[in-house]
């Protein structure tokens, strides 16, 4: 169908996925049962799920969730993984010690702080990342469903931050939140370096920039994934 794409995807556990995006203007998409039946003849068990363009996607075939957790999870779960263990391990967290986990997913990163010992304060704004964070586990951390902008100003004196916003990068006011929140260290993980370098200069008048490693998080495409570490003056 004209202006239809499809996306290959492999998720961290192996499992194979088929995403079909469409015009936003397409009503549905009726190809599914067909494409489902040709891949089990070729014996390629995967999950087919329809994303129109500015919607929300969901399951077709292939799961018996509508939303299944690849929705949530990184292009390129490999190095996601890497550039959380990074990040987790840059900022130190200290056993009974706070952490804010700001664009939290499904919890990955959360769950990495809580094994280092550090209670955790996280926000993400899909409700449905949260409630698979809250289900997956571990229990104890605050889990906050909303957008990060509204919720930063509930969350306490925090000693590291993570923060891995999409594209567009933090809103002005989460940037002054994070200039004036005392934290010790601030690991930044962008996947645009533009709105990166702009988010920096807000934090720069309170933090020192002390380390930037760039991830082949897209292959052979012009985008990179940054960690950007800070430290309190």
């Amino acid at each position: 169908r004209a202006g239809a794409r499809i996306v290959l995807r492999r998720d961290s556990g192996g499992q194979l996925y088929v995403i079909v995006r469409t015009a936003p203007d397409l009503l549905g998409w009726g190809g599914a049962a067909s494409l489902a039946r040709s891949l089990r003849d070729a014996d390629c068990l995967a999950v087919i799920w329809w994303h129109p363009d500015g919607g929300q996607p969901r399951a077709l075939t292939g799961s018996a969730d509508p939303w299944p957790a690849t929705v949530f999870e990184q292009v390129n779960p490999a190095v996601g993984a890497c550039v959380r263990a990074r990040a987790v391990e840059s900022v130190e967290p200290v056993r009974g010690g706070h952490a804010w986990d700001l664009y939290a997913g499904i919890g990955e990163t959360t769950r990495a702080l809580l094994e280092r010992g550090a209670t955790v304060e996280s926000v993400e704004h899909d409700g449905r990342a949260v409630a698979l964070a809250a289900a997956i586990g571990p229990a104890g951390p605050r889990r906050l469903a909303g957008r990060v902008e509204e919720e930063v100003v509930r969350l306490s004196a925090p000693g590291v931050i993570i923060t891995n916003p999409p594209r567009v990068g933090m809103a002005p006011v989460v940037v002054a939140a994070l200039a004036a929140s005392g934290a010790r260290r601030i690991a930044y993980i962008s996947c645009d370096p533009a709105t990166l370098a702009r988010d920096l200069s807000g934090l720069i008048p309170n933090y020192r920039l002390v380390q930037v490693t760039a991830f082949d998080q897209f292959p052979q495409t012009a985008h990179v994934e940054t960690l950007a570490l800070l430290e309190h003056r």
